[in-house]
């Protein structure tokens, strides 16, 4: 019980702060993506602080979120142990092995996400996600061992996108290189550098 509250806590807090600064740094260099998401915020809230009865009408914010975590996964490596022997793609694995893999490289592989390096929400459409295998995108891991926080850092860092995002703009300090440290939780390397502006409504 203790280990899953410890991991509630890290999930509500580390992991979501990291994924919202990648979250602000993505959109703080793609305007129109900006645009569409500002703009869905106007229609479905007009104004107020969202709750979670607005999620259902955050569509597109919620594509963003899940490129984000596509592109820079918070737990960008797992590890998991074999009870028994086992075997993977012909190597035997050992009782007790240590098995490590990461959501960062597989979230990033050509064959399952067509021009992997590029911020494009718009690949979460239902229509464009058909057919995609069910591991290629786990930024929370799977199965039995799925992170227990998975919902609700989702939920809350929606809520905190829509709240910030409908009454501020974030704008990239030029010339600062921007770079994943991976530490607990993958996370902009000495923080983002930014210039925060009120929206203009």
């Amino acid at each position: 019980i203790r280990d899953e509250v410890v991991t509630m806590l890290v999930a509500g807090h580390e992991s979501t702060g990291a994924t919202l600064s990648w979250a602000l740094h993505l959109l703080s260099h793609h305007p129109l993506v900006t645009q569409r998401v500002e703009a869905e915020l106007d229609e479905a809230l007009g104004g107020r602080t969202p709750g979670f009865q607005d999620l259902p009408r955050l569509s597109y914010l919620a594509m963003v979120l899940k490129e984000t975590l596509r592109l820079y996964p918070a737990f960008w490596m797992l590890t998991r142990t074999p009870q028994t022997d086992d075997e993977l793609s012909g190597h035997r694995i050992p009782a007790g092995s240590i098995l490590m893999f990461s959501s960062y490289v597989t979230q990033r592989r050509p064959d399952f996400w067509p021009n992997p390096e590029a911020f494009d929400p718009e690949r979460f459409l239902p229509e464009r996600s058909e057919g995609r295998p069910q591991f290629a995108y786990y930024p929370f891991g799977g199965g039995p061992r799925v992170c227990i926080g998975a919902r609700l850092g989702e939920m809350q860092a929606l809520l905190t996108l829509a709240t910030i995002l409908q009454r501020y703009a974030f704008h990239a300090v030029a010339g600062r290189r921007v770079e994943p440290a991976a530490m607990l939780s993958l996370r902009p390397k000495g923080g983002l550098w930014m210039t925060l502006h009120e929206r203009a409504c």
